[in-house]
């Protein structure tokens, strides 16, 4: 098998591209913010994007529906961290707020789909 052609389980879930869009999103704000704080607010923000498509693919691992909506909820509080950034980056006036509005409106649309996510998982039976 090709390595081309290998594609785990949570690479094919819309909500996980979602959370790539987002991570593409949060670089290009991170680009924008000041030097002088890269290295706290910048990093933070990179990190809880980074946990939200980290578990995602997690969660999506686990054989029991309660570890599952464990790693998914933890995706969502992430992806409300990152929102909370964004506010005080918008409201600081230290990036464009066209680009913060449209990482809210991806935000806002991935705990949408987890909040789906949590509520359908099941146990893995054999």
């Amino acid at each position: 098998m090709a390595e081309e052609s290998l594609v785990y389980d949570f690479e094919k879930l819309d909500v996980y591209q979602c959370a790539l869009d987002l991570m593409k999103a949060l670089f290009s704000i991170n680009n924008e913010i000041p030097a002088s704080l890269q290295y706290s607010v910048g990093n933070q923000l990179i990190r809880a994007g980074l946990s939200v498509s980290n578990n995602i693919a997690e969660g999506s691992g686990k054989l029991s529906a309660k570890e599952k909506r464990r790693y998914y909820g933890t995706a969502i509080d992430s992806c409300r961290e990152c929102v909370s950034i964004l506010n005080v980056l918008k409201n600081e006036n230290l990036v464009d707020k066209k680009n913060t509005e449209a990482s809210r409106v991806l935000c806002h649309r991935i705990t949408s789909m987890m909040y789906k996510l949590i509520r359908s998982a099941k146990d893995f039976t054999q």
